[in-house]
């Protein structure tokens, strides 16, 4: 027991039942570099949505993944976190609606 007042503190890198779905917005050379290759190997993640407006090729190297073509459509699943991987130009309208969406955010 951490103190007669606070229970014991969790380890910092518990793994958490059920991991966060988590989709990403855009697939270029941010999100196959950096963003997904992370999320992929992260137990307490599930890369389970990419948004890609006409391409598939997100699924082509991670076969778990769903396509889906707007961040409305995102949106609209059990997504948990998003992660945009779009133009900075684009991340402030973007990330308004995921946050108005009541979904947790990564720009």
């Amino acid at each position: 027991q951490f103190c007669s007042v606070f229970p014991r503190p969790r380890p910092q890198w518990e793994v958490m039942a059920t991991p966060v779905k988590t989709g990403v917005v855009g697939f270029g050379m941010a999100a196959q570099t950096f963003h997904c290759p992370l999320i992929a190997a992260t137990a307490n993640l599930d890369l389970a949505y990419v948004v890609q407006r006409s391409s598939d090729s997100a699924k082509e190297k991670y076969p778990g993944v769903t396509i889906v073509r707007s961040l409305a459509e995102l949106l609209a699943t059990d997504c948990a976190l998003v992660v945009l991987a779009t133009p900075s130009s684009d991340h402030y309208e973007q990330g308004k609606e995921v946050l108005t969406a009541g979904k947790h955010l990564v720009i």
